[in-house]
């Protein structure tokens, strides 16, 4: 007897039986939580023990398809696509909220494209949705990781982040307390300059990523 209804509605001679446990429509309302199963043993000479077990069930959280570009450059505005919610259960979610990663959240109103803009965040960004529904939180119901790319000064750190192709990046100075960046982070869009004052530098920090990349540093750095 798996829902306590007093009624053993599973017969097995072999010893081993299966129940499903749908999500919502077991009682209580929520599926989730530990449960009491009875089983009756007869050995078809009038001799019968009934003995009970207990049953953790657990919730199976609602997931959803997050997709969008893999790369993207500082300042450019990316855009993010939440898709379809695959639940079990007869669960409706009434929150999405996307942790964009950079210490920004957004609630949305469901599956469609939402954009964000990468003003001071570089490197790889692991963005997490969220969504609330009957049975509650459900942290990460889905996951897109993205690289932010470019040349910016944040916090007194000039970083020069790399792509995963083949990229090009020279950093010389220039004179009069100026050091200048060339790269070539996306070849499609040619080379970029980049000049800076070295009084607004600290330190550089330089990730060329994967592929088949070339860094060249001069001047008295």
């Amino acid at each position: 007897d798996f829902d306590g209804d007093g009624t053993f509605e599973t017969t097995s001679a072999t010893g081993t039986a299966s129940y499903f446990f749908p999500d919502d429509s077991f009682p209580p309302p929520a599926s989730d939580g530990t449960y009491t199963v009875d089983v009756r043993i007869s050995d078809g000479d009038g001799g019968v023990v009934t003995t009970s077990h207990d049953i953790n069930v657990k919730n199976v959280s609602p997931t959803i398809a997050v997709t969008g570009a893999s790369e993207v450059e500082i300042g450019d505005s990316f855009t993010l696509s939440l898709g379809n919610v695959s639940d079990p259960g007869d669960d409706t979610v009434t929150q999405y909220l996307i942790d964009w990663s950079d210490g920004t959240q957004e609630l949305v109103t469901g599956p469609g494209d939402y954009s964000h803009v990468y003003s001071s965040t570089m490197g790889y960004q692991t963005i997490r949705v969220f969504l609330v529904d009957e049975d509650g939180v459900h942290p990460p119901a889905g996951e897109h990781t993205v690289l932010v790319t470019g040349v910016k000064i944040i916090e007194r750190k000039l970083y020069i982040i790399g792509t995963e192709g083949d990229d090009h990046i020279v950093i010389s100075e220039i004179g009069n307390s100026r050091l200048r960046v060339l790269t070539r982070l996306f070849p499609e869009s040619g080379q970029t300059k980049h000049d800076f004052n070295l009084a607004d530098i600290d330190c550089l920090v330089v990730y060329t990523n994967g592929g088949d990349d070339h860094l060249v540093v001069s001047g008295n750095l």
